[in-house]
């Protein structure tokens, strides 16, 4: 959604070190290079997208985008069901690790033979204490206007200075996202976890993730409802 808003707002392309929809991958994700390689050298700002953890030792301003670790593992855990990313024994469908087992792959970053995961505590702390970072968290984005939001992007990292202006439009709605791709905007609302969280699970998560759960705010539900 963030990409969305600044691509309406400012009328500005974003781009993004990995392959997506038809466009070729961009080649060598830790180099940090962008795709399309033709944009972006003549833009006032170049937005580019990454989930890569070692992009936190780079000295680039960021925008870095939390949500609750628990609905995150959760949407990441149907991400590699619906793309097929990963191994076929990685879905949710797969009688050989089903959704629990995959949930607790997610939480741990590691079970059985799979390969390891970064956990999602580790990539925050990496990039939740570097300079140039402004933090937004997702509960807030998807309930703000875009207008707020930018806002505070602009503000902390100085972007009106390189000659950004806002268009006056608004972006698409969650529900229109949802609308047009509802497999990848599926819920968008706080406090997913709960329809696929146990309560095993969910102690689990909190044993590996409650210091940095708790440094960004969160509380830990005392029961799912």
């Amino acid at each position: 959604m963030l990409r969305r808003m600044i691509e309406t707002c400012f009328g500005l392309p974003t781009l993004s070190v990995y392959s997506e929809g038809d466009t070729p991958f961009c080649g060598g994700v830790r180099s940090f290079r962008k795709y399309p390689e033709d944009k972006g050298d003549d833009l006032p700002v170049t937005f580019v997208k990454t989930h890569e953890r070692s992009h936190a030792q780079t000295s680039s301003k960021t925008i870095y985008l939390i949500r609750d670790g628990r609905d995150a593992i959760c949407s990441y855990a149907h991400y590699l069901d619906w793309t097929d990313i990963a191994d076929s024994s990685y879905t949710f469908n797969d009688k050989r690790y089903p959704r629990e087992h995959i949930l607790r792959y997610c939480i741990t970053g590691g079970f059985r033979s799979l390969p390891k995961l970064t956990v999602w505590s580790d990539h925050v702390r990496d990039w939740y204490s570097r300079a140039d970072t402004c933090i937004l968290h997702y509960e807030d984005i998807i309930t703000r206007s875009a207008h707020d939001v930018l806002m505070q992007v602009c503000d902390a990292l100085d972007l009106f200075d390189c000659g950004l202006k806002f268009t006056g439009k608004e972006p698409a709605t969650f529900e229109q996202l949802n609308q047009q791709n509802p497999n990848f905007y599926r819920r968008g609302c706080p406090g997913g976890w709960r329809h696929d969280f146990t309560d095993e699970l969910h102690e689990l998560f909190w044993e590996h993730h409650g210091d940095m759960m708790r440094q960004c705010g969160y509380a830990m539900q005392p029961e799912l409802v």
